[in-house]
């Protein structure tokens, strides 16, 4: 077939399948249900996800903390592409080709893949011819072979981590781009997955970057990361340690939307030294002060500003303290298709250096039973604590 033929070219496979397995929220909680295959139109892909990871967001919707109305839910991961719609565009990916969906829409808020259109957790997903047309679906690289960890965790599941990464990567660029200085000293606020991968991601840029690494009471114990100190938020050494802080200093909030504001404010209020803090958790919408700053600032409207990768030169807002040197605040939402791209051959390249960040996966039957357990606020998974859960799909 040539390239711009009509692609009638379903697989043999997914014409006997005309129904498929997803992962579907109802009233009842999440379900595994068998639900009908879209066929794909003009300017659309079909995909069959291989792996999809959870992220906290997702946990968030499933709690009923966010409106997202997508009953699939789901932005992180690979999948290979199973059928393309009539009069693709020459630059479509090709039927079988491994593939990476770019969740956020720089422009168009009617598409944010997992949160108002179906997501990854199922056996097919539908692309919609906005998200396909305008580069949102990039070729990934093949999975490479298993790593030590065993072949439960070769680079297929570890491409589940292209996403939260390329979250880093572009809060890299925007925080590095706003800043006057080089940072001598970099905090981390959050022990999760996004906050680990912050961590090992500038230590892999800055060897010599003197790192604080914040993470929430009770969570589990951080994994050892050469030349971090780590901290729990409620640690009676966390107050001298931030007013000592050697500057100039830049700070990653990658807390869940509960708790950002107390980190942004602990930083504002106790830092002392020339500050730039990267927006990069959720946050509530509205106007923040703190004591000591005369300025208030919405930071939720702050961090949107930045957008998938726009505008080149990110913006931020820099603010007046007494008594203190001023604070730079900026962050992001999503970011362009070339840093998940980019991301996901990090991951790929070296999969020994993020595969332990994975903790756990399961397949589509253990899936609901695994994911509730976590929307319960149970951090353990099968008896061990929980930082990363993948959902293999397909293989």
């Amino acid at each position: 077939m040539t390239r711009g033929a009509v692609a009638t070219g379903r697989p043999a496979a997914l014409t006997r399948l005309e129904r498929h397995r997803a992962l579907v929220r109802t009233p009842a909680g999440l379900q595994l249900r068998t639900v009908p295959t879209p066929t794909p139109g003009p300017g659309e892909l079909l995909l069959a996800p291989e792996v999809a990871g959870v992220c906290g967001t997702d946990l968030q919707i499933l709690r009923g903390l966010r409106p997202d109305p997508a009953r699939v839910l789901g932005h992180e991961g690979v999948a290979r592409v199973v059928a393309v719609g009539p009069a693709p565009a020459e630059t479509t990916p090709r039927v079988g080709e491994r593939v990476l969906v770019d969740p956020t829409h720089p422009s168009d808020d009617a598409f944010l893949l997992g949160h108002n259109v179906a997501g990854l957790w199922a056996e097919r997903v539908l692309v919609p011819v906005a998200a396909v047309r305008d580069g949102l679906v990039v070729r990934a690289p093949d999975p490479g072979p298993a790593t030590p960890s065993g072949p439960d965790h070769d680079a297929a599941v570890v491409a589940a981590l292209a996403e939260p990464l390329s979250s880093v990567l572009e809060g890299h660029r925007v925080t590095t781009g706003v800043s006057a200085r080089t940072p001598s000293t970099l905090v981390v606020w959050g022990g999760g997955v996004v906050g680990r991968l912050a961590v090992r991601w500038w230590r892999h840029r800055r060897p010599d970057l003197r790192v604080l690494h914040v993470h929430r009471p009770g969570e589990p114990p951080l994994l050892p990361e050469p030349g971090t100190l780590a901290l729990a938020a409620d640690d009676r050494d966390l107050t001298a340690v931030l007013v000592g802080l050697a500057g100039p200093v830049t700070a990653v909030v990658a807390t869940p939307r509960t708790a950002s504001l107390e980190a942004v404010a602990a930083l504002v209020g106790l830092c002392r030294a020339p500050l730039t803090i990267d927006l990069h958790a959720g946050l509530p919408a509205g106007p923040a002060g703190w004591n000591g700053v005369e300025e208030t600032v919405d930071l939720a409207a702050l961090r949107a500003l930045n957008r998938a990768g726009r505008p080149a030169d990110p913006v931020a807002r820099t603010v007046a303290r007494r008594g203190a040197a001023p604070v730079t605040l900026v962050g992001h939402r999503g970011v362009d298709p070339a840093t998940l791209q980019r991301a996901a051959h990090v991951v790929s390249g070296d999969p020994t250096a993020w595969a332990d960040l994975v903790t756990h996966h399961v397949g589509l039957d253990d899936a609901p039973r695994a994911i509730c357990a976590m929307v319960d606020g149970d951090r353990h998974v099968d008896g061990r604590p929980v930082l990363k859960l993948a959902v293999r799909i397909s293989r």
